[in-house]
């Protein structure tokens, strides 16, 4: 949990994440070409949730030294597509709908930090949060920004990537 209570972690019933979601989901955004631009890490995936993090480099700044307010919405709209991209079944994508970007200090620091977390999951559209901080030069977080999303999911469009993980049971669509 931060410093401002946001436990992405506690956002819905703790449900083991089945290990082919997290292949998928991560096969999907290392397939990203601008992921890879800014330096991205998907570091931790749950079910509903994710974090992603970005460490500070001279292009990702703004002329006054911080964190462009275009990489924290990077953050909050890829965090909240990944979060709910983990229950979306087998065969399936998840598009930005739409999402919201609140800046709320300055992101001076070594690293930028999203955790995102579903809020309500839909069949077609899924409600999602997010939180990001900076991590001060102490290690400590400080909020930065706060966002929402609504993420849209794509029936029987999977990406390239992620579909290159697995192979569609009719058992299982879930792959659990």
């Amino acid at each position: 949990m931060t410093t401002d209570g946001f436990d992405p972690w506690a956002a819905l019933p703790d449900a083991p994440l089945p290990e082919i979601q997290e292949k998928r989901v991560r096969a999907g955004v290392a397939a990203q070409g601008f992921t890879a631009h800014l330096g991205a890490e998907l570091t931790a995936l749950g079910s509903g949730r994710c974090r992603i993090e970005i460490a500070a480099r001279l292009e990702l700044m703004q002329n006054h030294g911080v964190f462009h307010g275009g990489v924290i919405g990077y953050l909050i709209d890829n965090a909240c597509a990944c979060a709910a991209a983990t229950l979306v079944p087998l065969g399936h994508g998840v598009m930005t709908a739409d999402f919201g970007v609140s800046l709320l200090a300055a992101a001076a620091g070594g690293r930028l930090v999203a955790d995102a977390r579903v809020v309500k999951p839909g069949r077609r559209l899924t409600a999602v949060e997010a939180r990001v901080h900076v991590l001060t030069e102490d290690g400590a977080p400080r909020l930065v920004a706060t966002g929402r999303a609504s993420i849209a999911v794509i029936e029987g469009r999977e990406s390239p990537a992620a579909a290159a993980t697995h192979t569609v049971s009719q058992e299982d669509p879930r792959g659990g």
